[in-house]
């Protein structure tokens, strides 16, 4: 029989948390802050789930100065006995079943309100409730209020900042994007010109990396926003020294921006979401790369399966935080034998559940990408891309033409023609020179030998 009185628990899993806040990973997965009963012990959960997922410490002192208001609470706590994982893992599971049994009394009480007071109520609606939700149905009076208060108010769509695409896009709260590609296409830099585009719209995201690790993604991030190329950052060759410091300087103040490298499944991507959304409300959107390499954990009878799952849970985050969620996608490799490579939503892996799940696919294309590797020539390194409408559920779907600016990793408008051009140096070992190539043009602006040591990489652009 599971006691309703969980305070003890609670505490005891908070006390040991600012003991060892390594326990939370066996508990992301297991709880939630709302399933607590006592709120300063909800509160200290919270806390440590976020610190946790930002890789940050959890001490009673940090606990005492995020809510110095309830130090007198905390310290009691702090002087629990912590406990053991297997006892942790299970005042856990008795703390979420209280929950619920809380969560079913609190509904039987609306059924009994209802009865008394002659309403209709329906004993398979009580059956068929799954989240013993205790909101009162809404009337469809109440509806069209709320849905012409929103076409008179309509939310501020920010879009990707491309705006041939964002003509196709009317981007809400609560969608599910996926965007899909071949490998090397541009997905993640794609997302990181999209989240840039966010970021200077007061935008915050939360950025899941769970394929490179945390540094990769903002050396992406530093190249895109700072105009400098990916391989001069690598290798400390900065033309623009004072730009790049305050791009940098940006990124380090930005709050709403938060990267996680952990490879977690989606049941904690969901808690993830949910516990850094509660924490700074101005993170808008959650963008995950991607779904290959989320955590399998175990129990699917196929993949299938699985993906369908993981794309549901997605979208219940997306509706139940309010925000935009981004999946990263990879497309079936039988599009590279075909005579026309644009991504179709059959080339989607698994693609049943994500086509029913997503409101918006969008699919990547670059045909130099193909030709350069046909014709064996070095790739320019500005091409036009095709972004790809593939499914918009409150919209048209097409494609929209765009620029991609490899160096920089940085998708673009190029409305006005202008890159901040920068020369790309390629190495030549075989015929022992150096070309300099011209960012825009993608053509050779200076050849020299390695041996004559008077390359010039740092003249201004053409």
């Amino acid at each position: 029989m599971i006691s309703m009185n969980t305070i003890p628990a609670e505490k005891s899993i908070c006390s040991t948390l600012m003991f060892n806040s390594s326990i939370m990973e066996h508990l992301i997965d297991r709880l939630q802050p709302e399933h607590f009963f006592d709120q300063v012990c909800r509160d200290i959960f919270d806390f440590a789930m976020v610190n946790y997922l930002t890789n940050s410490p959890v001490t009673d002192y940090l606990v005492t100065q995020k809510f110095p208001d309830k130090e007198k609470e905390i310290v009691s706590i702090a002087l629990t006995t912590p406990v053991s994982i297997d006892t942790v893992i299970m005042q856990a599971d008795n703390i979420k079943a209280a929950y619920e049994n809380r969560s079913m009394l609190a509904k039987l009480e609306e059924v009994k309100a209802a009865i008394l007071e002659g309403r209709d109520y329906s004993i398979d609606d009580l059956k068929h409730t799954s989240s013993f939700d205790s909101s009162v149905q809404r009337t469809n009076k109440d509806i069209i209020a709320v849905m012409e208060d929103r076409i008179a108010n309509p939310i501020k769509d920010h879009g990707t900042g491309l705006s041939e695409v964002d003509r196709y896009l009317n981007l809400e709260p609560g969608n599910l994007i996926v965007v899909a590609a071949r490998p090397s296409m541009g997905k993640t830099g794609l997302v990181v010109s999209i989240i840039l585009h966010l970021l200077d719209s007061n935008e915050g995201s939360a950025f899941f990396s769970l394929e490179m690790p945390a540094e990769n993604i903002m050396l992406r991030t530093l190249s895109c926003g700072s105009g400098e190329a990916l391989n001069d950052i690598r290798h400390n060759k900065l033309r623009d020294l004072g730009n790049y410091n305050r791009m940098k300087k940006l990124l380090e103040d930005a709050d709403n921006f938060i990267l996680l490298d952990k490879v977690v499944d989606h049941i904690q991507i969901y808690n993830m979401g949910m516990a850094l959304i509660r924490r700074d409300p101005s993170i808008k959107n959650i963008f995950i790369d991607h779904l290959t390499y989320i955590k399998d954990p175990g129990g699917y009878a196929n993949n299938h399966l699985r993906i369908g799952d993981v794309t549901k849970t997605l979208k219940r985050l997306a509706k139940d935080s309010g925000c935009k969620v981004w999946l990263l996608s990879q497309l079936n490799r039988g599009i590279e034998s075909r005579p026309n490579k644009r991504p179709q939503l059959s080339d989607m892996r698994e693609s049943g559940s994500i086509e029913e799940d997503a409101d918006v696919i969008l699919g990547i294309y670059r045909e130099s990408y193909y030709t350069s590797r046909e014709e064996a020539k070095r790739e320019e390194p500005v091409n036009e891309v095709e972004i790809l409408v593939l499914k918009n559920r409150d919209g048209e779907v097409g494609g929209a033409k765009t620029m991609f600016v490899g160096p920089k990793v940085k998708f673009t408008d190029n409305a006005d023609g202008n890159f901040g051009a920068v020369h790309v140096v390629e190495y030549d070992y075989a015929e022992d020179d150096i070309d300099v190539y011209h960012e825009e043009t993608g053509e050779i602006v200076e050849t020299t030998l390695m041996n004559t040591g008077n390359i010039n990489v740092d003249m201004p652009p053409i």
